[in-house]
């Protein structure tokens, strides 16, 4: 298993933004070679890393960052847009189907 850890700043592992090295890894790989990303952090990167996945046609999991005001679904404080099997859009309470989530799962915008 081969971990790559992303800072901005370059205080661990390489410096820049995720989805760089993330494009550059998933290019110079086989399209069989086994393959999982996953990705903890702000939105807007899980986001990035969850598109970048999914135009190589790679599993992501993201780990969702949401306010869990109860922790059990019943304050609905937490909840993704997620695609739904048939497409169509729904939510799912993150406390409870979470917090880590399929990227290509989650719509973003």
């Amino acid at each position: 298993m081969e971990l790559v850890l992303t800072t901005e700043d370059g205080s661990a592992g390489e410096r820049g933004r995720v989805v760089a090295p993330l494009d550059r890894r998933l290019s110079s790989r086989s399209p069989t070679a086994p393959v999982m990303i996953y990705a903890c952090g702000p939105e807007r990167m899980l986001a990035a890393t969850a598109q970048t996945a999914m135009k190589y046609g790679r599993p992501c999991q993201v780990s969702v960052e949401r306010i869990m005001g109860c922790g059990l679904g019943g304050c609905y404080s937490c909840v993704v847009p997620m695609r739904g099997d048939d497409g169509g859009a729904h939510h799912v309470r993150s406390c409870l189907a979470g917090p880590v989530l399929a990227g290509d799962q989650i719509l973003w915008d």
